[in-house]
């Protein structure tokens, strides 16, 4: 091999390890910007979060409750669009809702049989009845998405999380959250998010016990 040879093939390695190094840069540099923003976020939900517990125990009827944890959700960047599901016999009644896509709600029947055959599979009745945490990163590609994926993602919903809210020992409702993006709901959101259904459920607690109080009732065992 010549010399001219060597040299070329000499550049050609360097050219390539040159490629190599700035592509990892670039890896590296999308890594620590999605890490910066995911921090971010979460520091900011934790702010909302020590307002929303002081905020939450003002309120004193449940529909009030519910909507103001909606609005709160979709103003600090939990979600698109935020609804609550509240268990009411037999029934599932939605109470409170806000954010851009709550247009999709308008062909949700509102309420609806919690035993009825077209919701029994969704996530939000799974989610009363099991009262576990549900999440659905992909909702794009879930194939246990309910009926009204197609409009959900029309609307720009990537992820959703269905979050339990207990009154006493049983689930009373559920907080559902639609983000704008894939895999928005991971594990440290949803500590926060769980922290956060509490707070939900003791200002709840604070309503009902005010609405014995003011009735003169009492609840069981009392």
């Amino acid at each position: 091999m010549t010399g001219t040879h060597w040299l070329m093939l000499c550049i050609a390695l360097l050219a390539a390890g040159l490629v190599y190094a700035l592509a990892l840069l670039k890896a590296e540099r999308r890594h620590f910007n999605a890490e910066s923003s995911r921090i971010n976020r979460l520091n900011r939900f934790l702010a909302a979060h020590a307002r929303a517990s002081r905020l939450f125990r003002s309120y004193r009827r449940e529909e009030e409750l519910w909507q103001a944890a909606c609005r709160m959700s979709v103003e600090t960047g939990y979600a698109v669009l935020a609804c609550v599901y509240a268990v009411d016999g037999a029934w599932v009644r939605r109470l409170g809702s806000a954010g851009p896509a709550t247009r999709i709600l308008e062909n949700v029947p509102n309420p609806f049989a919690l035993d009825a055959p077209e919701m029994r599979g969704t996530y939000t009745v799974r989610a009363l009845l099991d009262g576990t945490q549900l999440v659905s990163n992909d909702y794009v590609l879930d194939p246990r998405a309910g009926r009204w994926r197609e409009e959900a993602v029309d609307h720009s919903i990537r992820s959703i999380a269905w979050l339990p809210i207990r009154r006493d020992s049983q689930v009373h409702a559920v907080l559902m959250l639609c983000a704008g993006e894939p895999n928005f709901f991971d594990s440290e959101m949803l500590a926060v998010l769980g922290d956060l259904t509490e707070e939900m459920a003791f200002a709840l607690d604070c309503i009902l016990l005010q609405r014995q109080v003011g009735t003169g009732t009492s609840s069981p065992g009392q």
